[in-house]
């Protein structure tokens, strides 16, 4: 699992739509299985560069672009957009050019619980940023039929018209843990406009229900460019151009024993590199097996599949999995094993040193795993192979808590009621709780991470400077 905390730019896009999609991207990685699905960072940056000119898209009646699937082997499909070779000859000469609008989106239908997150991001009330639907729209502006995405592990696939649209429906192969994997797509053409929608839909939603959302959705284009709900669509271009680059160019998963110096221990006080005025200390670490101690008023997760009558953490299952390619063969577990799961309680004063009080400050506690080899400091992400196992890569069934980033907290504030501590006076120490959930084979590797500009996938100058917070066990 990759594509943690993207550090792309978001040409002419306010900073609460850029925050947006760098949320949208964690939260999606943590759901679907890095090999096994298209890339989630390459649907959701979003470019507004400029236009080109395009021809209409009917000629005597007849549509000049459709959308179609071919197969690739057992279980690759090409969905693509392409002329219609009976007016392809005479296009040019009797249709007329126009620019690609801008577009905002309407959605008609939504099933029962599901509610608009984000931009093009709906979730069931119950499940936030869980599965559910996230809508992305490419402008065509190398052309209509430019579009062509190979999609792997398809174990099914139809053809369909979404109202006056072409549409293609697929079905992934799906993973055997808690993951809400986002097994399933709807790509629809809309040439009159020259845009294309691609909608990823979470294992949580019925094919049925899935089509009825699709069929729903109406784009309209709009003149003023800062329409407020423009949407914020990505050229194909720039899509294009993105896969030709490493994905993990931009990490540093790496760190040597001199960047490493600042790490702190428990009970250290540790000035931050974002804020003059603020201090933290990490005054107690609990690792235990028992969820009483959290307040479920501050979790959004369930933990009723998780834990025993007695509320203890119950084993994880790893299934160790030998790769298919997608194309021909599909993955397969070849073995499983059980770990016990730990519940990470950690408490955290934060306090203004300042002589001024402080409104909305952001605090951000990440969960890293480092270990050390060969004289430097690695970010662990997941067991590798040896060389005589025949598994490719190991997945934890449990998503309870997982995956590095805050998922309970229990002081919130700010205008989404996140993670801002809302006021804190001159002097005022503010104690903030966050929790955790790993494998018990992981607690020698623990660090925190308590800088507001990092993410918990690579070491950050910013991070590396602040100086993590060692808790290995």
């Amino acid at each position: 699992m990759r594509l943690e905390d993207m550090k792309q730019e978001f040409p002419q896009m306010p900073q609460s739509m850029r925050d947006m999609v760098e949320r949208e991207v964690q939260k999606q990685v943590k759901m679907v299985p890095a090999r096994r699905y298209f890339s989630v960072k390459k649907a959701v940056v979003a470019s507004l560069v400029a236009t080109m000119a395009l021809g209409t898209t009917i000629f005597a009646g007849v549509k000049i672009y459709q959308m179609d699937r071919e197969p690739q082997g057992n279980y690759g499909v090409t969905t693509k957009v392409s002329k219609n070779e009976a007016v392809e000859a005479t296009e040019q000469e009797n249709t007329k050019i126009d620019e690609i609008p801008d577009i905002t989106m309407e959605t008609s239908y939504l099933p029962d619980g599901m509610v608009e997150l984000e931009e093009g991001k709906y979730s069931y009330e119950k499940t936030p940023y869980e599965g559910g639907v996230s809508i992305i729209f490419y402008r065509m502006d190398m052309g209509d039929s430019a579009f062509e995405i190979l999609d792997t592990y398809v174990t099914e696939s139809e053809n369909l018209q979404i109202g006056n649209h072409d549409g293609v429906y697929l079905k992934m192969q799906e993973n055997d843990g808690d993951w809400l994997s986002f097994n399933q797509r709807i790509y629809v053409t809309y040439p009159e406009y020259h845009y294309v929608m691609q909608m990823y839909i979470g294992e949580d939603v019925t094919k049925d229900e899935a089509l009825k959302i699709a069929e729903g959705v109406k784009i309209i284009p709009v003149a003023d460019e800062t329409e407020e709900n423009m949407v914020h669509a990505w050229n194909w271009s720039d899509y294009l151009a993105s896969i030709e680059e490493d994905d993990d160019s931009w990490e540093k998963d790496a760190a040597t024993a001199e960047e490493m110096k600042n790490t702190h221990a428990i009970g250290e006080t540790i000035q931050s590199d974002t804020e003059k005025n603020i201090q933290m200390k990490v005054t107690d670490v609990k690792i235990t097996e028992d969820t009483g101690i959290l307040d479920m008023a501050y979790s959004d997760n369930d933990f009723s599949h998780y834990i025993d009558n007695n509320g203890k953490l119950l084993p994880t299952t790893i299934q160790y999995i030998k790769s298919g390619d997608g194309i021909n063969t599909l993955d397969e577990v070849i073995s499983t094993k059980q770990v016990q799961q730990k519940l990470i309680y950690v408490t955290i004063q934060y306090v203004n040193i300042g002589s001024e009080d402080m409104k909305d400050i952001l605090y951000s506690v990440g969960l890293m795993k480092i270990r050390k080899e060969n004289g430097s400091y690695v970010v662990f992400r997941e067991e590798q192979p040896k060389t005589d196992d025949i598994w490719d890569y190991a997945l934890d069934t449990s998503t309870l808590m997982k995956g590095g980033d805050m998922s309970y907290y229990d002081v919130r504030g700010g205008e989404r009621g996140n993670n801002y501590i809302t006021a804190l006076k001159a002097g005022e120490t503010k104690t903030v709780h966050v929790g955790f959930v790993v494998n018990e084979d992981e607690l020698p590797y623990l660090y925190l991470n308590l800088n507001t500009a990092g993410g918990t996938a690579e070491f950050s100058d910013s991070a590396l400077k602040q100086g993590l917070v060692d808790i290995r066990q």
